[in-house]
């Protein structure tokens, strides 16, 4: 077979800001693995140190509308 063999990963990570203040949030990651168990395999036990490079906008939720009083 040729190609690349691509699995996603759903993450729960768990973030401490540098005030001190923790928070999870669920995280998609792309592994390349020749199988399922493969990529499982490498992400068993796993532990993540992480950087930043880039925070930016991908949609907006409108939620209700303001009413005008009559």
């Amino acid at each position: 077979m040729i190609g690349i063999k691509t699995y996603k990963a759903s993450l729960t990570v768990e973030i401490m800001t540098s005030t001190g203040e923790q928070f999870e949030e669920s995280v998609d990651i792309v592994l390349t693995a020749d199988s399922k168990e493969e990529a499982e395999m490498r992400l068993k036990n796993v532990r993540a140190s992480v950087e930043v490079n880039d925070v930016r906008i991908t949609s907006v939720h409108h939620v209700g509308r303001a009413v005008k009083p009559a």
